[in-house]
């Protein structure tokens, strides 16, 4: 517990100026996998494509303010963490195992799991915005 409360400290000194948020981005989405490969405990909600004027491309949003959007909590442990290698998939998938792939640069998400008939597909990014601002 101390090991887990020491990396956020560390994520949130390295959040706080523009120079070390590349940094805190890449810690951020490792804490974030040890997390899922401890515990999934999430609130989902439902996404729409919304269109905007004067946008060419619509935009997915998350439906949490819309009565619509009603809230779907997920909580489960996976029973281990598999590292797959590669693109392509030679095995079956085995249900309640947490895989993620050795190469750290898989571009379309970063881990799965399923549960039940559920397919979780997690993608952790982390945006860098520049400002003209200065900090």
């Amino acid at each position: 517990m101390r090991e887990k409360k020491e990396q956020l400290r560390t994520y949130l000194q390295t959040s706080k100026t523009r120079e070390s948020r590349i940094v805190a981005g890449l810690l951020f989405e490792s804490l974030a996998q040890l997390q899922l490969q401890e515990e999934v405990a999430l609130t989902l909600f439902p996404m729409v494509k919304v269109k905007t004027p004067g946008s060419r491309n619509a935009k997915w949003k998350n439906q949490s303010s819309s009565p619509a959007g009603a809230a779907n909590p997920i909580q489960f442990k996976p029973t281990d963490t598999v590292e797959y290698n590669g693109s392509t998939w030679e095995e079956e998938f085995q249900a309640g195992v947490f895989y993620i792939p050795k190469s750290s640069n898989q571009v379309a998400f970063d881990s799965f799991i399923l549960v039940g008939q559920i397919l979780y597909i997690f993608s952790l990014r982390s945006l860098l915005r520049t400002t003209s601002k200065k900090e």
